[in-house]
């Protein structure tokens, strides 16, 4: 199946650097695609830490909140990136600031590694 060219409102900070098209997306607008990651990154960890307090794990016991934090999140990236991928008019931001952004902090596999270690 041929590639299909991006429309010029298409940004996805999750590249092929081997596709000539994928590598000029991020160098058309790359302040405003890594912008969009850190702010859904901040508030994606400040979720991840509103769960631990809500739910705090303790040292002997297995890390239940945290687990079911990276489930559901990896779970939420599956359903948005496949929305977005057939719904192509919405807003150039939504993957950046939602999936990698957002989600992508939410879903740290260290926090649940570090957990299951004590």
């Amino acid at each position: 199946m041929p590639e299909q060219e991006p429309t010029a409102a298409s940004i996805d900070p999750d590249v092929d650097l081997h596709v000539p098209y994928q590598r000029q997306e991020l160098a058309d607008a790359p302040g405003r695609v890594l912008s969009f990651v850190a702010l859904g990154g901040a508030c994606g960890s400040l979720a991840r830490y509103a769960v631990s307090l809500l739910q705090p794990s303790t040292s002997t016991a297995f890390p239940w909140p945290t687990f079911a934090v990276n489930v559901s999140g990896c779970f939420l990236i599956g359903c948005l990136m496949g929305w977005l991928e057939h719904h192509r008019a919405v807003q150039p931001w939504a993957r950046p600031l939602l999936g990698s952004g957002f989600l992508g902090s939410f879903t740290t596999f260290s926090a649940y590694t570090v957990e299951g270690q004590q």
